[in-house]
């Protein structure tokens, strides 16, 4: 009895479905089969069992200390300055609005007089810089006791008024009970520290501000 020509398509179909599924059983009990073998080699690797196949040394680099920026001397037997003497300007190097009025705030809690608070035109990546005349490094190392990490820099001013540029290690202004200079010592010479003269710059003239940056910053 011969097939119906719809029986013989129905048998074709299936035939090739069932060729399809062979071909896709064997396509993915391949890639199974390599995966396995992937990760039982990494395994033996990562347990030592098997060496891996490349060892490429990776060279760690030698620790170094960090840079420290060299502070000027205090004088000999200076004694830090009443925080009620000393007046500073406060300028804002980051781009934290409101840092300045924050910090000028906070120093006048101190007593120490806020002349203005503005922009610096360049940004300062350490704590703050306090720039200062050299006649008054007393005064700037007064100042230094309030700001953590702070940099002292003698430029060619010749007034007291002390400018205090915000980097951006900048946190806050110390506390009272967090205050390291005694009054009635005389201030410590930190380590390494040179003669004021030697590092007089009379670029840092403190005129860091930038009128149109003034509500970005302060």
């Amino acid at each position: 009895m011969n097939d119906s020509p719809a029986q013989l398509a129905a048998r074709a179909r299936a035939q090739r479905r069932k060729r399809m599924q062979q071909r896709q059983t064997v396509i993915f009990g391949t890639i199974i089969a390599i995966l396995l073998g992937a990760a039982l080699f990494a395994g033996a690797v990562w347990a030592g069992i098997v060496p891996a196949p490349m060892n490429i040394q990776v060279k760690e680099p030698e620790a170094q200390e960090a840079a420290t920026a060299t502070q000027p001397c205090p004088p000999p037997d200076a004694h830090p300055v009443d925080f009620e003497d000393i007046t500073v300007n406060v300028l804002n190097s980051t781009s934290t609005s409101g840092l300045g009025a924050r910090t000028a705030d906070a120093i006048r809690e101190h007593g120490l007089k806020v002349e203005s608070v503005d922009n610096a035109s360049d940004l300062y990546l350490g704590s703050a810089k306090i720039l200062v005349g050299v006649e008054y490094i007393d005064i700037a190392y007064t100042v230094g006791d309030l700001i953590p990490d702070s940099q002292i820099v003698v430029d060619a001013r010749s007034e007291s008024l002390v400018d205090i540029i915000l980097g951006s290690g900048f946190t806050e202004v110390n506390g009272q009970d967090e205050l390291s200079l005694d009054p009635k010592e005389p201030i410590p010479a930190p380590d390494g520290c040179v003669d004021p003269e030697d590092l007089q710059d009379p670029d840092e003239t403190g005129d860091d501000e930038d009128p149109a940056d003034e509500e970005e910053g302060e």
